[in-house]
């Protein structure tokens, strides 16, 4: 999204809502329950209330009014009624605040794995996992690790709470399928989920310790005392 964004500790001011929807409801109340309004404006600010533009009006007076915005960002609204006699409500102007604000965020984290291998020496028998995810208001800490027998799933936690870019060492034990696939989940702060599927299966006999004979060396007969015979 572009426009003006909050720091990050006004993100948890009570007036602020989160939305994953570029469309939503406003929820207001009328003191006098319609009785001698004539108009109720809509107003909107994307600048953090420097400057102020007219959204529209609601027709009926009757909350909720719906809102459809065309990208994301951080919008401010403020109701304005106008009654059917008396004074003139003036428009809000640069400085005042918003009634509610709203943070859209209709679009997904970007997530991918950068790397599945194995170690080898004495790290042999262990996956290293590796991973970058991007957004512009992460939950924190977003980042699951799954694995499942399918690449369609049903996918389940290996490790979550990970940082958005980072690297995780897993030794699985001998539960494990002879193969099986891994993938990486990040979530944004409105609840947007993406994922990325490692392409190739994991082989977990890769993982358990092997040996390999490398050579025959004859022993002299008298020294075959106490070794195991073939019969």
């Amino acid at each position: 999204g572009s426009g003006w964004r909050p720091e990050a500790n006004e993100l948890d001011n009570d007036r602020i809502r989160m939305s994953r929807s570029r469309r939503f409801d406003l929820d207001y109340d009328l003191n006098d329950a319609n009785q001698g309004v004539h108009r109720v404006e809509v107003w909107y600010t994307q600048d953090g209330g420097k400057s102020w533009q007219h959204l529209g009006d609601d027709d009926d007076r009757r909350s909720p009014y719906r809102v459809e915005v065309s990208q994301d960002g951080v919008f401010g609204f403020r109701m304005v009624v106008q009654a059917t006699a008396g004074f003139f409500a003036q428009p809000p102007i640069s400085g005042d605040t918003a009634d509610v604000w709203v943070h859209v965020d209709a679009l997904p984290p970007s997530v991918r794995l950068t790397d599945a291998r194995f170690g080898g020496g004495p790290d042999w028998g262990t996956l290293h996992f590796s991973w970058e995810s991007h957004d512009e208001s992460p939950a924190e800490r977003p980042v699951t690790l799954l694995f499942s027998e399918r690449p369609d799933g049903p996918w389940r936690k290996l490790v979550e709470g990970q940082p958005g870019q980072g690297a995780y060492s897993w030794r699985p034990d001998q539960s494990m399928p002879p193969r099986f696939y891994v993938r990486a989940e990040a979530k944004d702060r409105v609840g947007n989920v993406s994922s990325h599927t490692w392409p190739e299966p994991i082989q977990s006999h890769r993982l358990q310790p092997r040996a390999r004979i490398r050579e025959v060396r004859p022993v002299e007969q008298g020294s075959l005392f106490g070794t195991p015979e073939l019969r």
